[in-house]
């Protein structure tokens, strides 16, 4: 990101952060616990939202590092694979815990969902700030958990969504 301004740079990262939620996109970790940088997800030359995403400076190093064909750096596959399995359940729950409430605390389900998939708060508030970004199943209103009544899910355009199967 060297090629243009700290100004630009400064409002690129909001936007993305507006888009995506101020976390990386691949270990969802946020700027507490490691610091974020803009990175293209192609070769192009332009500095346009849709070509830029949110890494954390230790997945852009893996990600740098599985492009060229040195795979140097290794995740920790056992929290890959819980992510793999409980993130769909989680999300499910939250579906139905939304079919059954308009409106639903935030912390609530953060610890709820915590207790009932055997994961951190840390982990279910960053399962629900995804679910919560623009494309996903819910909005935050206020603190609270709502539907996103314009995902394709709750119009029936779709019947999976992110692993689940809401048929």
């Amino acid at each position: 990101m060297s090629n243009i301004s700290g100004q630009k740079t400064k409002k690129l990262y909001q936007q993305l952060v507006e888009r995506d939620g101020e976390v990386c996109c691949f270990c969802w970790n946020g700027p507490k616990k490691r610091q974020l940088v803009i990175v293209k997800k192609n070769k192009s030359r332009e500095y346009k939202t849709e070509n830029l995403e949110l890494y954390c400076k230790r997945c852009n190093s893996f990600r740098k590092s599985t492009q060229s064909g040195d795979i140097s750096v290794s995740l920790d596959e056992t929290s890959l694979s819980i992510n793999r399995d409980k993130e769909p359940k989680f999300g499910e729950w939250i579906y139905y815990r939304l079919n059954e409430s308009l409106y639903i605390d935030k912390e609530i389900l953060t610890n709820e969902g915590a207790e009932k998939f055997g994961l951190s708060p840390i982990t279910t508030e960053r399962y629900l700030k995804k679910m919560c970004s623009k494309e996903g199943l819910c909005k935050m209103v206020m603190g609270n958990v709502t539907k996103n009544k314009d995902h394709p899910l709750f119009k029936g355009e779709i019947e999976v969504y992110d692993g689940i199967r809401l048929t």
